[in-house]
Protein backbone atom coordinates (compact mmCIF):
# COMPACT_ATOMS: atom_id res chain seq x y z
CA UNK A 1 0.00 0.00 0.00
CA UNK A 2 2.78 2.42 0.85
CA UNK A 3 4.91 1.67 -2.18
CA UNK A 4 1.90 1.87 -4.48
CA UNK A 5 0.95 5.33 -3.28
CA UNK A 6 4.59 6.38 -3.45
CA UNK A 7 4.74 5.21 -7.05
CA UNK A 8 1.76 7.43 -7.86
CA UNK A 9 3.75 10.35 -6.44
CA UNK A 10 6.71 9.42 -8.65
CA UNK A 11 4.71 9.19 -11.86
CA UNK A 12 2.01 11.85 -11.77
CA UNK A 13 2.10 15.64 -11.38
CA UNK A 14 0.14 17.04 -8.50
CA UNK A 15 -2.78 18.31 -10.61
CA UNK A 16 -3.38 14.76 -11.86
CA UNK A 17 -2.34 12.91 -8.73
CA UNK A 18 -5.77 12.64 -7.10
CA UNK A 19 -7.27 10.98 -10.19
CA UNK A 20 -4.35 8.55 -10.39
CA UNK A 21 -4.69 7.79 -6.68
CA UNK A 22 -8.38 7.09 -7.28
CA UNK A 23 -7.51 4.48 -9.92
CA UNK A 24 -4.98 2.97 -7.54
CA UNK A 25 -7.52 2.71 -4.71
CA UNK A 26 -10.06 1.23 -7.13
CA UNK A 27 -7.87 -1.84 -7.40
CA UNK A 28 -6.77 -1.74 -3.79
CA UNK A 29 -10.33 -1.69 -2.43
CA UNK A 30 -11.76 -4.19 -4.87
CA UNK A 31 -10.03 -6.92 -2.85
CA UNK A 32 -11.58 -6.05 0.54
CA UNK A 33 -14.97 -5.74 -1.17
CA UNK A 34 -14.81 -9.12 -2.89
CA UNK A 35 -12.86 -11.03 -0.24
CA UNK A 36 -15.65 -11.43 2.38
CA UNK A 37 -18.07 -12.60 -0.32
CA UNK A 38 -15.63 -15.13 -1.79
CA UNK A 39 -14.49 -16.24 1.67
CA UNK A 40 -18.06 -16.60 2.88
CA UNK A 41 -19.04 -18.73 -0.11
CA UNK A 42 -15.95 -20.91 0.23
CA UNK A 43 -16.37 -21.33 3.99
CA UNK A 44 -20.04 -22.22 3.51
CA UNK A 45 -19.83 -24.55 0.53
CA UNK A 46 -16.28 -25.97 0.18
CA UNK A 47 -16.51 -29.28 2.02
CA UNK A 48 -14.40 -31.65 -0.05
CA UNK A 49 -12.26 -34.24 1.64
CA UNK A 50 -8.81 -33.27 2.81
CA UNK A 51 -7.28 -30.43 4.78
CA UNK A 52 -8.37 -27.54 2.51
CA UNK A 53 -12.01 -27.48 3.61
CA UNK A 54 -14.23 -24.69 4.87
CA UNK A 55 -12.38 -21.62 6.06
CA UNK A 56 -9.01 -23.34 5.48
CA UNK A 57 -9.62 -23.23 1.73
CA UNK A 58 -9.61 -19.43 1.97
CA UNK A 59 -6.14 -19.47 3.47
CA UNK A 60 -4.83 -21.66 0.65
CA UNK A 61 -6.35 -19.23 -1.84
CA UNK A 62 -4.46 -16.41 -0.10
CA UNK A 63 -1.21 -18.37 -0.48
CA UNK A 64 -1.75 -18.60 -4.22
CA UNK A 65 -2.69 -14.93 -4.56
CA UNK A 66 0.38 -13.91 -2.56
CA UNK A 67 2.62 -15.98 -4.82
CA UNK A 68 1.14 -14.41 -7.96
CA UNK A 69 1.46 -10.94 -6.44
CA UNK A 70 5.11 -11.54 -5.62
CA UNK A 71 5.83 -12.59 -9.19
CA UNK A 72 4.08 -9.51 -10.56
CA UNK A 73 6.04 -7.18 -8.29
CA UNK A 74 9.32 -8.87 -9.15
CA UNK A 75 8.93 -9.01 -12.92
CA UNK A 76 6.27 -6.49 -14.01
CA UNK A 77 6.97 -3.33 -11.98
CA UNK A 78 9.87 -1.11 -13.10
CA UNK A 79 11.60 1.26 -10.68
CA UNK A 80 9.96 4.71 -10.57
CA UNK A 81 11.86 6.43 -7.76
CA UNK A 82 13.48 9.76 -8.62
CA UNK A 83 16.00 9.22 -5.83
CA UNK A 84 19.14 7.11 -5.90
CA UNK A 85 18.27 3.73 -7.40
CA UNK A 86 19.78 0.41 -6.37
CA UNK A 87 21.70 0.20 -9.67
CA UNK A 88 23.40 3.52 -8.90
CA UNK A 89 24.35 2.35 -5.41
CA UNK A 90 25.83 -0.86 -6.80
CA UNK A 91 27.83 1.10 -9.39
CA UNK A 92 29.17 3.41 -6.68
CA UNK A 93 30.24 0.39 -4.65
CA UNK A 94 31.99 -1.10 -7.70
CA UNK A 95 33.95 2.10 -8.28
CA UNK A 96 34.86 2.24 -4.60
CA UNK A 97 36.27 -1.31 -4.82
CA UNK A 98 38.32 -0.34 -7.86
CA UNK A 99 39.61 2.79 -6.12
CA UNK A 100 40.70 0.64 -3.18
CA UNK A 101 42.47 -1.76 -5.53
CA UNK A 102 40.13 -4.65 -4.79
CA UNK A 103 39.29 -7.02 -7.62
CA UNK A 104 36.33 -9.30 -8.15
CA UNK A 105 32.63 -8.68 -7.87
CA UNK A 106 32.54 -8.28 -4.11
CA UNK A 107 30.48 -10.22 -1.61
CA UNK A 108 26.78 -10.91 -1.78
CA UNK A 109 25.89 -8.18 0.72
CA UNK A 110 28.05 -5.64 -1.07
CA UNK A 111 26.38 -6.35 -4.40
CA UNK A 112 22.77 -6.85 -3.36
CA UNK A 113 22.05 -5.56 0.15
CA UNK A 114 21.06 -1.95 0.88
CA UNK A 115 20.68 -1.11 4.56
CA UNK A 116 17.86 1.13 5.74
CA UNK A 117 15.99 1.91 8.93
CA UNK A 118 12.62 0.10 8.75
CA UNK A 119 11.02 2.39 11.35
CA UNK A 120 12.55 5.62 10.07
CA UNK A 121 9.31 6.66 8.39
CA UNK A 122 7.55 6.85 11.77
CA UNK A 123 9.58 10.00 12.51
CA UNK A 124 7.47 11.78 9.90
CA UNK A 125 4.57 11.70 12.37
CA UNK A 126 6.46 14.33 14.37
CA UNK A 127 5.73 16.76 11.54
CA UNK A 128 2.54 18.45 12.70
CA UNK A 129 0.66 18.58 9.40
CA UNK A 130 1.43 14.91 8.74
CA UNK A 131 0.31 14.00 12.26
CA UNK A 132 -2.97 15.87 11.84
CA UNK A 133 -3.63 14.26 8.45
CA UNK A 134 -2.78 10.82 9.85
CA UNK A 135 -5.07 11.30 12.85
CA UNK A 136 -7.84 12.36 10.48
CA UNK A 137 -7.57 9.18 8.43
CA UNK A 138 -6.87 7.16 11.60
CA UNK A 139 -10.07 8.21 13.37
CA UNK A 140 -11.93 7.67 10.10
CA UNK A 141 -10.60 4.14 9.64
CA UNK A 142 -11.21 3.35 13.31
CA UNK A 143 -14.86 4.29 12.81
CA UNK A 144 -15.06 2.27 9.60
CA UNK A 145 -13.78 -0.83 11.41
CA UNK A 146 -16.30 -0.17 14.18
CA UNK A 147 -18.96 -0.67 11.52
CA UNK A 148 -17.45 -3.52 9.49
CA UNK A 149 -15.95 -5.80 12.15
CA UNK A 150 -19.20 -6.48 14.06
CA UNK A 151 -21.43 -7.01 10.98
CA UNK A 152 -21.67 -10.72 11.72
CA UNK A 153 -22.86 -9.83 15.23
CA UNK A 154 -25.18 -6.97 14.29
CA UNK A 155 -26.84 -7.48 10.90
CA UNK A 156 -26.67 -11.30 10.90
CA UNK A 157 -28.66 -12.01 14.09
CA UNK A 158 -30.95 -9.00 13.63
CA UNK A 159 -32.17 -10.23 10.24
CA UNK A 160 -31.66 -13.99 10.76
CA UNK A 161 -28.85 -14.36 8.20
CA UNK A 162 -27.17 -17.70 8.82
CA UNK A 163 -25.49 -18.28 5.46
CA UNK A 164 -21.88 -17.06 5.41
CA UNK A 165 -21.99 -16.47 1.66
CA UNK A 166 -25.01 -14.17 1.95
CA UNK A 167 -23.48 -12.36 4.90
CA UNK A 168 -20.28 -11.79 2.92
CA UNK A 169 -22.30 -10.11 0.18
CA UNK A 170 -23.06 -7.23 2.54
CA UNK A 171 -19.45 -6.16 2.23
CA UNK A 172 -20.14 -5.65 -1.47
CA UNK A 173 -22.65 -3.02 -0.41
CA UNK A 174 -19.73 -0.90 0.74
CA UNK A 175 -19.37 1.76 -1.94
CA UNK A 176 -15.71 2.49 -1.32
CA UNK A 177 -14.28 0.78 -4.41
CA UNK A 178 -16.91 2.37 -6.68
CA UNK A 179 -16.21 5.79 -5.13
CA UNK A 180 -12.45 5.77 -5.68
CA UNK A 181 -12.53 7.32 -9.16
CA UNK A 182 -15.01 10.03 -8.22
CA UNK A 183 -13.16 11.04 -5.06
CA UNK A 184 -9.81 11.18 -6.87
CA UNK A 185 -11.15 13.42 -9.61
CA UNK A 186 -12.95 15.57 -7.06
CA UNK A 187 -9.71 16.03 -5.11
CA UNK A 188 -7.99 17.27 -8.28
CA UNK A 189 -10.96 19.51 -9.06
CA UNK A 190 -10.82 21.11 -5.60
CA UNK A 191 -7.11 21.76 -5.98
CA UNK A 192 -7.54 23.36 -9.42
CA UNK A 193 -10.48 25.44 -8.28
CA UNK A 194 -8.60 26.93 -5.35
CA UNK A 195 -5.51 27.37 -7.47
CA UNK A 196 -7.59 29.57 -9.75
CA UNK A 197 -9.10 31.47 -6.81
CA UNK A 198 -5.58 32.18 -5.50
CA UNK A 199 -4.40 33.38 -8.94
CA UNK A 200 -2.03 30.46 -9.40
CA UNK A 201 -0.66 30.32 -5.84
CA UNK A 202 -0.35 26.67 -4.88
CA UNK A 203 -1.44 25.73 -1.34
CA UNK A 204 -1.27 21.95 -0.75
CA UNK A 205 -3.94 22.07 1.95
CA UNK A 206 -6.54 23.14 -0.61
CA UNK A 207 -6.79 19.47 -1.60
CA UNK A 208 -8.18 18.71 1.86
CA UNK A 209 -11.24 20.82 1.05
CA UNK A 210 -12.43 17.86 -1.02
CA UNK A 211 -13.00 16.01 2.28
CA UNK A 212 -15.46 18.51 3.74
CA UNK A 213 -18.66 16.90 2.50
CA UNK A 214 -17.55 13.41 3.48
CA UNK A 215 -15.82 14.22 6.77
CA UNK A 216 -18.34 16.70 8.14
CA UNK A 217 -21.62 15.21 6.92
CA UNK A 218 -21.88 12.03 4.86
CA UNK A 219 -19.51 9.62 6.62
CA UNK A 220 -20.38 10.38 10.27
CA UNK A 221 -24.05 10.82 9.37
CA UNK A 222 -24.20 7.41 7.69
CA UNK A 223 -22.51 5.80 10.71
CA UNK A 224 -25.09 7.22 13.13
CA UNK A 225 -28.01 6.31 10.87
CA UNK A 226 -26.69 2.78 10.29
CA UNK A 227 -26.20 2.16 13.99
CA UNK A 228 -29.73 3.14 14.93
CA UNK A 229 -31.18 1.37 11.88
CA UNK A 230 -29.53 -1.88 12.99
CA UNK A 231 -30.74 -1.38 16.55
CA UNK A 232 -34.33 -0.30 15.89
CA UNK A 233 -35.39 -1.52 12.44
CA UNK A 234 -36.54 -4.97 11.36
CA UNK A 235 -37.85 -6.80 8.33
CA UNK A 236 -37.02 -6.33 4.66
CA UNK A 237 -37.32 -2.54 4.88
CA UNK A 238 -34.76 -2.34 7.67
CA UNK A 239 -32.38 -4.64 5.81
CA UNK A 240 -32.67 -2.52 2.65
CA UNK A 241 -31.99 0.64 4.68
CA UNK A 242 -28.86 -0.95 6.15
CA UNK A 243 -27.60 -1.90 2.68
CA UNK A 244 -28.11 1.66 1.39
CA UNK A 245 -26.39 3.14 4.43
CA UNK A 246 -23.47 0.72 4.05
CA UNK A 247 -23.01 1.91 0.47
CA UNK A 248 -23.12 5.57 1.54
CA UNK A 249 -20.71 4.80 4.36
CA UNK A 250 -18.13 3.23 2.05
CA UNK A 251 -18.54 5.92 -0.59
CA UNK A 252 -18.04 8.76 1.88
CA UNK A 253 -15.10 6.93 3.49
CA UNK A 254 -13.18 7.37 0.24
CA UNK A 255 -14.14 11.06 0.16
CA UNK A 256 -11.85 11.34 3.18
CA UNK A 257 -9.08 8.84 2.50
CA UNK A 258 -8.25 9.57 -1.14
CA UNK A 259 -7.76 13.37 -0.85
CA UNK A 260 -5.97 13.12 2.51
CA UNK A 261 -3.51 10.46 1.37
CA UNK A 262 -2.88 12.40 -1.83
CA UNK A 263 -2.21 15.50 0.28
CA UNK A 264 0.44 13.60 2.23
CA UNK A 265 2.15 12.65 -1.03
CA UNK A 266 1.87 16.26 -2.26
CA UNK A 267 3.73 17.72 0.70
CA UNK A 268 6.27 14.89 1.03
CA UNK A 269 6.81 13.80 -2.56
CA UNK A 270 10.50 13.14 -2.03
CA UNK A 271 9.50 10.66 0.71
CA UNK A 272 6.08 9.69 -0.61
CA UNK A 273 6.17 5.98 0.22
CA UNK A 274 7.49 6.73 3.70
CA UNK A 275 4.81 9.28 4.52
CA UNK A 276 2.07 6.86 3.43
CA UNK A 277 3.74 4.17 5.55
CA UNK A 278 3.65 6.47 8.58
CA UNK A 279 0.04 7.35 7.84
CA UNK A 280 -0.86 3.67 7.49
CA UNK A 281 0.92 2.80 10.73
CA UNK A 282 -1.13 5.19 12.83
CA UNK A 283 -4.32 4.52 10.86
CA UNK A 284 -4.24 0.77 11.31
CA UNK A 285 -3.11 0.90 14.92
CA UNK A 286 -6.33 2.81 15.63
CA UNK A 287 -8.30 0.41 13.42
CA UNK A 288 -6.82 -2.56 15.30
CA UNK A 289 -7.89 -0.98 18.57
CA UNK A 290 -11.41 -0.57 17.23
CA UNK A 291 -11.48 -4.23 16.21
CA UNK A 292 -10.65 -5.16 19.80
CA UNK A 293 -13.09 -2.96 21.71
CA UNK A 294 -16.08 -2.55 19.39
CA UNK A 295 -17.85 -5.81 20.25
CA UNK A 296 -17.58 -5.35 24.06
CA UNK A 297 -18.73 -1.77 23.55
CA UNK A 298 -21.78 -2.91 21.58
CA UNK A 299 -22.60 -5.45 24.28
CA UNK A 300 -22.38 -2.69 26.89
CA UNK A 301 -24.21 0.26 25.30
CA UNK A 302 -25.74 -1.09 22.08
CA UNK A 303 -24.88 -0.63 18.42
CA UNK A 304 -26.74 2.69 18.14
CA UNK A 305 -24.69 4.49 20.79
CA UNK A 306 -21.49 2.74 19.69
CA UNK A 307 -21.91 4.10 16.17
CA UNK A 308 -22.78 7.52 17.56
CA UNK A 309 -19.49 7.49 19.46
CA UNK A 310 -17.69 6.39 16.29
CA UNK A 311 -19.21 9.30 14.39
CA UNK A 312 -17.92 11.62 17.11
CA UNK A 313 -14.40 10.36 16.45
CA UNK A 314 -14.83 11.18 12.75
CA UNK A 315 -15.89 14.72 13.64
CA UNK A 316 -12.83 14.99 15.89
CA UNK A 317 -10.70 13.93 12.92
CA UNK A 318 -12.40 16.52 10.75
CA UNK A 319 -11.34 19.18 13.25
CA UNK A 320 -7.76 18.03 12.59
CA UNK A 321 -8.32 18.55 8.87
CA UNK A 322 -9.70 22.04 9.52
CA UNK A 323 -6.59 22.89 11.52
CA UNK A 324 -4.47 21.76 8.58
CA UNK A 325 -6.54 23.81 6.13
CA UNK A 326 -6.29 26.89 8.33
CA UNK A 327 -2.71 26.67 9.59
CA UNK A 328 -1.08 24.33 7.07
CA UNK A 329 1.55 26.78 5.86
CA UNK A 330 2.67 27.56 9.39
CA UNK A 331 2.72 23.87 10.31
CA UNK A 332 4.82 23.01 7.27
CA UNK A 333 7.21 25.86 8.12
CA UNK A 334 8.22 23.92 11.25
CA UNK A 335 10.27 21.57 9.08
CA UNK A 336 10.28 23.25 5.67
CA UNK A 337 11.81 26.75 5.56
CA UNK A 338 9.68 29.40 3.88
CA UNK A 339 10.54 29.67 0.21
CA UNK A 340 11.75 26.08 -0.14
CA UNK A 341 10.53 24.85 -3.51
CA UNK A 342 8.29 21.82 -3.40
CA UNK A 343 8.92 19.11 -5.99
CA UNK A 344 6.21 19.17 -8.62
CA UNK A 345 7.39 16.26 -10.77
CA UNK A 346 7.18 18.37 -13.87
CA UNK A 347 3.74 19.83 -13.10
CA UNK A 348 3.93 23.56 -13.62
CA UNK A 349 1.45 25.54 -11.57
CA UNK A 350 0.23 27.23 -14.73
CA UNK A 351 -0.92 23.84 -15.96
CA UNK A 352 -4.35 24.35 -14.37
CA UNK A 353 -5.55 26.23 -17.44
CA UNK A 354 -4.72 23.26 -19.69
CA UNK A 355 -6.40 20.85 -17.31
CA UNK A 356 -9.53 22.99 -17.11
CA UNK A 357 -9.73 22.86 -20.92
CA UNK A 358 -9.27 19.08 -20.81
CA UNK A 359 -12.06 18.75 -18.24
CA UNK A 360 -14.33 20.90 -20.37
Amino acid sequence: MSVGAGTIGDLYPRLERGTAMGWYYLGLLLGPALAPTIAGIMAQYVHSSGYATGWRSVQWLNVGLGFVGTLLVGFALPETSHGKKIEVIREERRKAREAEGRTGRGGFAERWVVWFNPVGSIVLLFRPNILLASLYTGFTMMSAYSVLVPLSQTIAPRYNINNLGILGCFYLAQGNFSAAQFTGRYADFALRRWLKKRNGVYVPEDRLRATIEGGAFLFPGSIVALGWAMEKSSGAGGLAACAILLFLNGFSLMMILTPTNTYCVDVMQERSAEVIAANNCLRYLLAAGASAFVLPMIDKIGVGWTNTWSAGMVWLGFVMACLNMRYGEALRAWYQPVGTPEPSNGAAVGEEEKMERDDA
